[in-house]
């Protein structure tokens, strides 16, 4: 009896002690909960309140603006948007305008050219047989070419002037060894198309031609060669009076002729005549277009003694740069002159602006 009292009280004990170690338990936990809860409370007292007026920036305290010299700014009497009034970066230029003409339409004349020999040497004959229209401003000198060389070699232009006027040929051929080809010298007659000089009298060729059998990539070059069509002497002298001359010092000439939009290209056409023996470069070193710099470039290379026109173009994609209604107003040309032969002797010309329109 008494051993079972003993096992009764010893389980009663034991009861006792877990529930006690669980009371000091959740007593710990609300003692957590209620030091963190008061942290927390304390944290949330003392920070500092904001005013809106530190976080919300009202219209007048935006910065403004001063207008400086390099400031856009639109005026009324502006013929220009507010995004090409720029300051004149050549005030005192001279001003000029290319006058009202007319590019001539072609008219077919009758032009033909007699049938002669104009190379034979080293197993190479070139004769010329005549001429022909060909599509737009495509023309054609048609040619029989003997290869006695005993190589197939490649043929192809070097030279190409009519009445003086530098043109790109686009003539290049294989023949073969011991053959004899008629063949078409065709070109693009681009001065009819932008002078209105359709007939052409005088041609100035030189060719050059490798052997593509052999290793040798040597070039064999023929002296400029020459021949005339039944339209020679007859043909009008260029008439540029009414350009934008923008230089001649009686060696070298410079003329803005036309100004012209196609395809929603703008393009400024420029004649340069070279009376000296030297081959030359003319580039631009500036070009402003409605007071703006574009970033663009001209470059043309002209042979002693020949002339040549080419076109400065703002290409249609371009345009909205220079300002908001798309048309160009003026342009502002600096050039340079350079000797090709030694590109030390250069003649910097004084920049002008030419007016459109």
């Amino acid at each position: 009896m008494k051993k079972k009292v003993s096992v009764l009280l010893a389980g009663m004990l034991a009861i006792s002690m877990i529930l006690s170690a669980c009371s000091k338990a959740e007593e710990t936990t609300k003692k957590k909960k209620k030091t963190k809860k008061t942290t927390t409370t304390e944290e949330t007292e003392t920070e500092p309140e904001t005013e809106p007026s530190e976080v919300i920036t009202s219209e007048s305290s935006e910065p403004e603006t001063i207008p400086t010299d390099t400031t856009p700014t639109e005026s009324e009497d502006d013929p220009f948007s507010k995004e090409t009034t720029m300051p004149d970066p050549y005030p005192d230029a001279p001003v000029l305008e290319i006058g009202p003409h007319e590019i001539a339409e072609y008219e077919y004349h009758e032009v033909s050219i007699e049938e002669q020999e104009i190379y034979n040497a080293d197993g190479l004959q070139i004769v010329v047989t005549g001429y022909k229209l060909m599509h737009g401003i495509s023309r054609s000198v048609t040619m029989r070419i003997t290869n006695s060389t005993g190589h197939k070699i490649k043929l192809k232009d070097c030279v190409f002037v009519i009445d003086g006027f530098e043109e790109m040929g686009l003539f290049v051929k294989e023949l073969e060894d011991q053959t004899t080809t008629d063949l078409d010298f065709e070109y693009y007659y681009y001065i009819g198309q932008r002078l209105g000089h359709w007939d052409p009298g005088e041609f100035q060729v030189a060719f050059e031609y490798d052997y593509l059998d052999t290793d040798e990539k040597e070039e064999i070059k023929t002296p400029v060669l020459t021949f005339q069509s039944s339209a020679y002497g007859q043909t009008e002298i260029m008439d540029l009076s009414y350009g934008a001359e923008i230089y001649n010092d009686g060696t070298y000439r410079i003329v803005a002729y036309d100004f012209y939009e196609e395809r929603g290209d703008m393009n400024l056409m420029i004649y340069v005549e070279n009376n000296s023996g030297k081959d030359i470069t003319v580039h631009a070193d500036e070009i402003f277009i409605n007071g703006k710099d574009g970033k663009f470039s001209y470059l043309d290379m002209v042979g002693g003694g020949h002339k040549a026109v080419d076109s400065f173009t703002v290409m249609k994609d371009r345009r909205e740069e220079f300002g908001v209604d798309g048309e160009i107003h003026e342009i502002i040309l600096k050039l340079s002159i350079t000797n090709q032969n030694d590109y030390k002797d250069v003649i910097e010309l004084d920049p002008v602006k030419i007016h459109i329109g």
